[in-house]
């Protein structure tokens, strides 16, 4: 897949234009391999080969992510728990070392942006 890829997801940027639906809502990142096979596993077989692989990229990448997740936490339907906006990710073993220092990151630049 091409850097800078977004995945499903104009009908998110939709409700952000046109505030419909009038639903509290919120993200989950699919971030496990997709592979043509239901598991996400790769057996080498054509059938299970990727449709979409899974880079976690570096500190430029994942401030770009926030920035663009930011626009969806400031919304005011986005769920939030005392105040805090809820994000949920499907696979963090997926990360290995990459998950704490990318969190980190987050959780100060969500406190920059008053959360």
């Amino acid at each position: 897949a091409p850097d800078h890829h977004k995945v499903m997801y104009k009908v998110t940027e939709a409700m952000l234009r046109d505030g419909y639906p009038q639903k509290t809502f919120m993200l989950s990142w699919a971030n496990g391999p997709w592979s043509r096979r239901r598991t996400g596993l790769d057996d080498g077989s054509e059938e299970a080969s990727f449709l979409l692989s899974q880079n976690y990229g570096d500190e430029k990448e994942w401030a770009e992510h926030f920035d663009y997740l930011l626009n969806f936490f400031l919304h005011p339907l986005y769920l939030k728990i005392r105040g805090k906006p809820v994000f949920a990710i499907y696979r963090i073993g997926h990360f290995g070392d990459k998950l704490k220092p990318m969190l980190s990151m987050w959780r100060n630049m969500a406190k920059e942006a008053g959360f």
